[in-house]
């Protein structure tokens, strides 16, 4: 009876745990599930199993990020959100849902930096504490 209970609290854990992931679809069709998603430029630097990968941007077909997230466009916007997957027929690198509800479907080319809201707060944090001991 105990280990049943142990069996099911593991599952509901695990399940919780991959619930919060990102997904990263790569153009080879494999789906890496990661903790932390940095898309910065040609790279995107992700935490997978508590290690660090980098991978070619162009390797990448689409992004759906768990959690909000901060999206520098080429036009200068900063979009914060988060995203969901791609439903049929649907394009975009990123599909995004804004704060306010609005949809978007963003395309690689014009996303300069995407990362997670923490580590955007955390960058400026730290900026601003820089500037201000200078």
């Amino acid at each position: 009876m105990h280990l049943r209970i142990l069996l099911y609290l593991t599952l509901a854990f695990s399940s919780a745990l991959y619930a919060e992931m990102s997904e990263i679809y790569l153009k080879n069709r494999n789906r890496l599930s990661v903790k932390t998603v940095d898309l910065s430029g040609t790279k995107l630097k992700v935490e997978y199993f508590g290690n660090t990968l980098t991978i070619p941007s162009s390797e990448v077909l689409w992004l759906k990020v768990q959690g909000d997230h901060v999206v520098f466009t080429t036009d200068g916007s900063r979009l914060v959100g988060t995203s969901r997957e791609a439903k049929s027929g649907e394009k975009g690198f990123l599909n995004f849902i804004l704060k306010n509800g609005v949809r978007m479907d963003l395309e690689q080319t014009k996303i300069v930096r995407l990362l997670g809201l923490p580590q955007y707060e955390e960058e400026e944090r730290k900026a601003r504490e820089a500037a201000k001991n200078k």
